[in-house]
């Protein structure tokens, strides 16, 4: 396993050694998948980051082991994103209900409280 080195931005080339797949590869993988899109410099040149080198270990997992074709994999990783939405919208609405129950139950309060001082 190669080492890591901490840092920002890593080359094609450190990209491709250290998630052992050919720079030619990686560059069609950006083609097949939009998730896939390292920065590039003024030069041109790619710049990768950790989560690049995330997603071309995953692709690589979901091609080469679990053999999905291309078409699968940018499948499955479309309904992944899709889960990650639905469940960011249910933790907002969870929390907006949550917030709301709050307002309510001191909304009731201070009706409790204005009869009181009425009385």
């Amino acid at each position: 396993m190669v080492k890591i080195p901490e840092k920002m931005y890593y080359t094609i080339k450190e990209a491709s050694e250290i998630t052992d797949t050919p720079s030619h590869v990686l560059r069609f993988w950006e083609t097949e998948f939009e998730e896939l899109k390292p920065r590039k410099s003024k030069s041109g040149r790619r710049m990768y980051r950790m989560k690049d080198l995330d997603l071309i270990v995953e692709i690589k997992q979901l091609l080469y082991i679990e053999q999905y074709t291309i078409p699968g994999a940018r499948r499955f990783m479309q309904l992944k994103k899709e889960r990650k939405l639905r469940i960011s919208a249910d933790h907002t609405a969870t929390t907006i209900l949550h917030e709301l129950k709050l307002r309510l139950a001191e909304l009731k309060n201070e009706i409790r409280a204005d009869k009181n001082n009425l009385a």
